[in-house]
């Protein structure tokens, strides 16, 4: 029995080794929680900043930074109002050691995008 187990560690070994070899080569991204999936469907939409926004955020580096702080933020589910129409989340996230607390309007192709701090 103690074999059998011993075959059974090392061939779990392997595989592990494997599928993390594979799976490091792709960018490929498990967006399982309700946090990513809802701030992964606020990146893939065209972007509208209020003026406070862009102020602070250059306009060259604008979709980056924003798909940044949006990549590393957390939605707050206590304060959003979801079930709206368009959508509206309370997202906090961090950008040059600046909490940033923004209010993002979900539409269907658009996602407006405030600051409230």
């Amino acid at each position: 029995m103690l074999r059998r187990f011993r075959f059974f560690g090392i061939g779990f070994i392997i595989s592990l080794m494997a599928t993390f070899f594979f799976w490091s080569k792709k960018k490929v991204q498990f967006d399982y929680g309700m946090d990513a999936r809802t701030l992964k469907s606020i990146t893939y939409r065209q972007k509208i900043l209020d003026d406070k926004l862009k102020t602070l955020i250059t306009e060259a580096n604008k979709d980056s930074i924003m798909n940044l702080i949006l990549m590393h933020g957390d939605v707050n589910f206590g304060k959003s109002r979801q079930h709206e129409k368009p959508a509206k989340y309370w997202v906090e996230s961090n950008y040059k050691n600046q909490k940033l607390v923004l209010w993002v309007e979900r539409g269907d192709s658009i996602a407006t995008i405030k600051k409230t701090n």
